[in-house]
């Protein structure tokens, strides 16, 4: 039986034999990941859960909430645990992770973003596993792989499988489930790319992956209406801040209601402002009732990670960020354009 040290950050080397050790056997596994799970959350949970699942183990994919259609076309999407869909499936998600052996927390940081479903980690005694990319982890996890220099979370959902001598397991359906992460999380390959990367994608596709198809689904697939509120955004909203290298997108609840906007319509929407020349950073504002959430997009060196924990209650990545203020949207405009005008990079 593996006896659960104290919470630390070690090297992958050092706990390959543990973990194969405690996978040797069938365990109720789960995997959770973050509120308003995006392509690298849902892609590395299926990838997580499709590889168990030929060991023999018993897993189930929770998510907090609903995340974007295009996202859906994999299989297993329907045996997802959505936590907030109703009264049944909020219990169902404590009783699962209550009764299990191992739960893996993937592409995410602090299990705050978890939201309501952190309570349910944190009293649980089950043997836990974080798998993820972001800055600063917390220390909540038993084992941890983190790496910052990876491109996805799926990526290292690969090199999980890899070091740990699973490649059998890597089959098409695996295989697609990561390459979507990969693919979303990089911007189609625009950011955060390596050598190795592009060589895992070669494995992933020689293992069965089908990238026109990923590509369709994920970037030729979208809703009359998401286009049509994409072609608002791009005319109406979307302008550039005179004198500095920035541009910034608002939207209102009013505008968002008036073209009914459904889960995953932003999505992507921020970068947006970098294809315009000589922009090199792009920040899409939000409302949402009592707060504005920020998403930050940078070329090249400038790390909006910073200006997202400096000035506006957040972070992430050096290039993608999020943010928060809890003011109106027309005071988050005027401090936006004012914290980009103190980067001198920018101007």
């Amino acid at each position: 039986m593996l006896i659960k040290p104290k919470v630390i950050i070690l090297h992958f080397n050092e706990m390959i034999d543990k973990l194969k050790q405690f996978f040797s056997t069938p365990k109720k596994v789960v995997t959770i990941t973050h509120q308003n799970p995006d392509g690298d959350a849902v892609g590395s949970s299926l990838a997580m859960h499709h590889i168990l699942i030929q060991m023999g183990h018993q897993v189930q994919v929770i998510v907090p909430n609903n995340f974007a259609e295009f996202l859906k076309y994999h299989e297993g999407v329907d045996d997802i645990l959505q936590f907030d869909k109703n009264e049944t499936t909020k219990l169902q998600t404590a009783e699962v992770i209550a009764a299990a052996d191992c739960i893996v927390i993937l592409d995410l940081n602090d299990l705050k973003r978890t939201g309501v479903i952190a309570q349910y980690i944190e009293a649980s005694n089950a043997f836990k596993v974080l798998i993820d990319h972001h800055l600063e982890p917390q220390h909540f996890a038993d084992y941890m792989l983190s790496d910052t220099t990876a491109s996805s979370t799926a990526e290292l959902i690969f090199r999980f499988a890899e070091q740990l001598g699973w490649q059998q397991y890597v089959n098409k359906t695996v295989a697609e489930c990561i390459y979507m992460g990969i693919l979303t999380d990089t911007g189609k390959f625009s950011h955060s790319v390596t050598q190795q990367l592009h060589e895992t994608v070669g494995k992933l596709i020689e293992a069965g992956a089908d990238v026109k198809k990923a590509d369709i689904e994920l970037f030729n697939n979208y809703s009359f209406g998401r286009m049509r509120f994409w072609g608002f955004c791009l005319g109406q909203k979307l302008k550039t801040i005179s004198g500095l290298k920035a541009a910034i997108l608002p939207l209102s609840i009013k505008e968002m209601h008036r073209f009914n906007v459904q889960k995953g319509f932003t999505e992507g929407l921020v970068n947006q402002g970098l294809a315009i020349k000589n922009i090199e950073v792009s920040i899409m504002l939000k409302e949402e009732h009592d707060k504005i959430k920020l998403s930050l997009r940078s070329k090249s060196d400038f790390s909006v990670n910073e200006m997202a924990r400096t000035h506006f209650n957040g972070g992430g990545h050096k290039n993608a960020s999020g943010g928060m203020l809890e003011i109106p949207l027309s005071e988050a405009i005027k401090k936006v354009e004012s914290v980009l005008h103190l980067y001198d990079e920018l101007k």
